[in-house]
């Protein structure tokens, strides 16, 4: 993805980021997809994503895990010095092991390494961590690394707010939304998702901080397996 990792980029628009992953995966003469998923900034890039999409005669589901749709301007302010922080001085492996018990080795090592990759002598970086895994059945947009630094047009981002977003869902396109237990995290605050026609469910995940993916992976499975075995139906919400 633009901007993250070894992918420099000077441009932080959301609308840049979707383009650039339709261009990348989902053009004409790529794999086929059945399954979208995005999470935190990533969930927001996807509905930025969906839009650009041509439209399919079987439907395309969407899963957004605690995705990012609004924050205030301290909030941002909060992230920046909170996360610039653990660049500068990223912990040890048994640390953040210890701070998130629930993720296996294999995460925190790739947390770890992430936090590395943001190391420059520009501090400090507002980060959103972002990687991307394809396959056959799903494509994950998870939140990764956002250098600060790097661009003066980094200030675009704000005001941070995108529910509108959700107004430009394509008619294929059938939504879940996974969001994070609000005794744990309030990055995406149920009120911020709206009624909608093709948000099949919105399904908080009991137990499980905004890590939703290495908290509580086999949620995330369950649900794409079901978005794909299951015909269109009614609109319901669950908690």
């Amino acid at each position: 993805m633009l901007g993250h990792g070894h992918r420099a980029s000077d441009d932080f628009h959301l609308d840049v980021f979707a383009r650039d992953l339709y261009d990348t995966y989902f053009t004409d003469g790529l794999a086929p997809y059945d399954v979208i998923i995005g999470h935190s900034l990533g969930g927001t890039v996807a509905l930025a994503l969906l839009p650009l999409l041509s439209p399919k005669p079987t439907k395309t589901a969407v899963i957004l895990v605690d995705p990012a749709i609004e924050f205030s301007d301290p909030v941002l302010d909060a992230f920046e010095v909170d996360i610039g922080s653990m660049v500068e001085n990223v912990p040890s492996v048994e640390t953040l092991a210890a701070t998130h018990p629930k993720w296996t080795r294999q995460d925190v090592v790739s947390r770890i390494v992430g936090l590395h990759l943001a190391q420059s002598s520009a501090l400090p970086k507002r980060i959103f961590e972002v990687s991307v895994r394809a396959s056959g059945l799903v494509s994950f947009v998870a939140c990764m690394l956002l250098p600060l630094s790097s661009s003066p047009r980094l200030q675009h981002i704000k005001p941070f707010a995108y529910g509108h977003l959700f107004d430009a869902i394509p008619p294929h396109v059938e939504m879940t939304v996974l969001i994070a237990d609000p005794a744990l995290s309030d990055v995406c605050p149920l009120e911020l998702v709206p009624a909608h026609p093709q948000i099949r469910r919105v399904v908080t995940v009991k137990g499980s901080g905004h890590w939703i993916q290495h908290e509580d992976p086999e949620v995330i499975v369950r649900t794409a397996v079901d978005e794909v075995e299951t015909p269109s139906v009614e609109p319901e919400c669950l908690s």
